[in-house]
């Protein structure tokens, strides 16, 4: 650990996702396939050029983990929004004709989908690559069908460094380091136990909860519409669509995205009405954010 985050970078050690390069041009063609870029290079011009990099598809994300020599990009974008853990360094990145200074062990770093460039002092850090409406259709669930889909569009379509300092912060993105250190042990289970841990939602909730702060904060106003008749209704109709869909790894946002109301919500109306929790009848509801 290192300024309370750890440092032990994930993938990098798994044998079939992690390869070595030593040729600036082998890695370049490697990672265009994943982000297309026009630049592509090594910033030192002596010295031999070293990146071990690990690429992985997980539903709806692309997760890079990559550690080497420092490197220059620019890229006309991909179409995917970058969430990203800087593991050591400064990287600087040119978004919408600014320069965002993420340092490592400070802030992380979420970009919008379009043109950027990078330069850095060494490449170490995770990048998540993420459908941009996926990320939205998390947060909209996540804030219920009372909370301002305007507000959240809005906070997801700017570049933003998220200062990891603070105690909400930094508890969360602790969790969030370890949720991708987890990826190694998950990975190791096999690819059914990766499959149905569904980790790729526990890791957009956490970045949902770190770029939108009011999500986290306060009650939840959707909740005085879980009890009574009307939320009996309701959660017997989604108990009976868990049930039915008990043979697959439902999400905790697959809930809220069937129901229209948030966590909180579905936490209070089920313990109310059923007397379990909504995790309890799903068998496979992680629930990462509460750091």
């Amino acid at each position: 650990m290192h300024g309370g985050l750890p440092v032990r970078m994930p993938l990098l050690g798994q044998p079939g996702l992690s390869h070595a390069f030593d040729c600036p041009q082998s890695w370049a063609d490697q990672l265009n396939a994943w982000t297309p870029s026009h630049v592509c290079e090594p910033r030192a011009r002596q010295g031999q050029f070293v990146n071990r990099m690990a690429m992985l598809p997980l539903g709806c994300m692309r997760i890079l983990s990559t550690h080497g020599s420092a490197i220059q990009l620019e890229s006309t974008g991909s179409g995917l929004a970058h969430l990203v853990m800087p593991y050591r360094g400064l990287t600087r990145w040119r978004v919408e004709r600014h320069w965002l200074d993420s340092w490592t062990h400070e802030s992380l770093l979420y970009v919008p989908p379009g043109p950027l460039q990078i330069e850095n002092t060494v490449t170490a850090g995770v990048v998540t690559f993420v459908d941009p409406d996926a990320l939205l259709q998390t947060a909209l669930s996540m804030a219920g069908v009372h909370e301002s889909s305007v507000m959240i569009k809005a906070m997801l379509s700017s570049p933003q460094l998220i200062p990891v300092q603070g105690v909400r912060n930094q508890r969360l993105a602790k969790v969030l380091y370890s949720t991708y250190q987890n990826l190694d042990l998950l990975i190791s289970a096999g690819a059914d136990v990766l499959h149905h841990s569904r980790i790729d939602d526990q890791i957009l909730r956490l970045w949902v909860l770190l770029l939108i702060p009011g999500l986290h904060a306060g009650d939840d106003c959707s909740s005085r519409f879980s009890l009574g008749e009307t939320g009996s209704a309701w959660v017997k109709t989604l108990a009976t669509w868990i049930e039915a869909h008990a043979d697959q790894p439902l999400a905790l946002s697959d809930l809220e995205r069937q129901s229209g109301y948030s966590r909180r919500s579905l936490q209070l109306a089920f313990r109310a009405h059923l007397g379990c929790s909504p995790g309890a009848m799903g068998e496979a509801l992680p629930d990462a954010e509460s750091p």
